[in-house]
């Protein structure tokens, strides 16, 4: 609960007082890129 609004903890949901799906973020999505010549 945060700030009187009720969130689910597996997905960022809101539960309540109103049912809202959390946006994603743009980054959250993607893989980041490797563009660096650093060998792991």
């Amino acid at each position: 609960m945060k700030n009187g609004r009720l969130y689910n903890g597996n997905n960022g949901d809101e539960v309540a007082p109103a049912q809202k799906k959390l946006n994603k973020a743009e980054w959250e999505g993607k893989a980041p890129v490797v563009n660096t010549t650093v060998k792991e």
